[in-house]
């Protein structure tokens, strides 16, 4: 009988964390040799995310940008959390024939994510 209990536990412990587990993912890494290199992490929960686009320049230089993000169509959006234009995004990531790619401004090239 104790040990159907504490099965029984066990079960609704591990549904409990399984249901309330949060994903953390590199969406993409860009190398660029003028732009150097992009990163963007996301710890999704449901259907949005929170997480950092770092960019790290060719002289060494470290950015780091806080993001939240949603997807949409396929498509990631990743917006600064501080920015309040709808159309101004901090990084867009696509996928084209199965390759993602990533874009961090709007007049930037699609970079092929690694």
């Amino acid at each position: 009988m104790r040990t159907l209990v504490v099965s029984g536990l066990l079960a609704v412990l591990t549904l409990v964390l399984a249901t309330s587990a949060t994903a953390t993912e590199v969406a993409c890494r860009t190398k660029d040799l003028t732009q150097g290199t992009t990163q963007l992490v996301l710890e999704w929960q449901g259907g949005s995310a929170k997480g950092t686009l770092q960019r790290t320049a060719p002289s060494g230089n470290v950015t780091t940008l806080t993001v939240r993000a949603e997807r949409h169509d396929g498509t990631i959006i990743a917006d600064d959390i501080y920015e309040k234009d709808l159309v101004s995004h901090a990084a867009v990531v696509r996928v084209v024939d199965g390759k993602r790619y990533m874009r961090t401004d709007a007049s930037a090239p699609w970079l092929a994510c690694e």
